[in-house]
């Protein structure tokens, strides 16, 4: 149930309603209040989800990208 993964489908009505409004991962954000906004159905689908790599750092600051709503 991580919204985070990067994993997105649309249909076209879907993409075509949607206003991009910011430049970063924030867009997986408005992803989500889209849709809920506009009710449309928001489907989970497994995926396999390994750990980060050692050494790697996340670019993804949640409470920011919360402030910015």
């Amino acid at each position: 149930s991580d919204v985070m993964t990067g994993y997105r489908s649309f249909n076209r009505v879907f993409a075509k309603t949607f206003p991009i409004l910011s430049p970063g991962f924030e867009i997986e954000t408005e992803l989500s209040i889209h849709a809920i906004d506009k009710n449309w159905r928001i489907a989970q689908v497994p995926i396999t989800y390994r750990d980060r790599p050692d050494g790697s750092v996340s670019k993804l600051n949640t409470f920011l990208t919360v402030l910015k709503f």
